[in-house]
């Protein structure tokens, strides 16, 4: 996750999650973050973050992609509460992203082979909401404390996050495609983007599968 949406001003650092609690220092649009709390009741609307050993309050309006961040944790730790035989958090983040980027391009696949001409439009559309999914699922992946997580499970992580990282301009460069027929040419940056996305997922799916199997963590 990233400090972002500030119109390039970045945002101060923050002791508490009010606008009144500000103290020296700031970040800059883009300061990679990794999120501790996400707020609740008086704090809701902040939340707290941490980037190269300084901590923060920061409002959420700065901080694009922690809705999708925020749901995986919270199915974790309501997964986690549920008592015996419930998956830990980092099997429960991993099982959620490798089912939404198999959606996700299976999604990206079925309009390349199905779009028409009368369709491209609207297809054009679907692929837009796609590569939005695919931005929030690597905000998501990329902003989960894989220091806490096991070995598998942190390394599908990582490598999840780039491939739907990679996922997301294949979608967006279909999309344009699709806008702009016939007179866009074909980007043959898709090509050797898909080869990439097939390289990743292929690389996160054993770490993966020893992050899902029982007991792993």
């Amino acid at each position: 996750m990233t400090i972002g949406a500030t119109g390039g001003d970045g945002v101060s650092l923050r002791s508490a999650c009010h606008a009144d609690a500000r103290i020296a220092g700031g970040w800059a649009d883009g300061t990679e973050l990794e999120v501790i709390e996400v707020g609740a009741g008086e704090c809701e609307g902040w939340t707290l973050v941490e980037a190269r050993g300084v901590s923060s309050w920061v409002s959420n309006q700065y901080l694009p992609g922690l809705g999708a961040a925020a749901e995986v944790r919270a199915e974790a730790e309501e997964q986690e509460e549920e008592g015996a035989g419930a998956e830990a958090a980092d099997v429960a983040a991993v099982r959620a992203w490798v089912g939404a980027l198999d959606e996700a391009s299976g999604r990206i696949a079925l309009i390349a082979r199905s779009a028409t001409g009368s369709s491209l439009p609207q297809q054009a559309d679907f692929l837009r909401v796609i590569a939005r999914d695919a931005g929030q699922l690597t905000a998501a992946a990329a902003a989960a404390p894989v220091r806490t997580f096991s070995a598998a499970c942190g390394g599908a992580a990582v490598v999840l996050a780039g491939a739907a990282e990679t996922l997301r301009v294949v979608a967006e460069q279909l999309a344009a495609l699709f806008d702009g027929w016939p007179a866009t040419p074909y980007p043959v940056e898709v090509d050797r983007l898909a080869g990439q996305y097939a390289a990743l997922a292929g690389e996160a799916a054993p770490m993966a599968a020893e992050c899902l199997a029982p007991g792993a963590s």
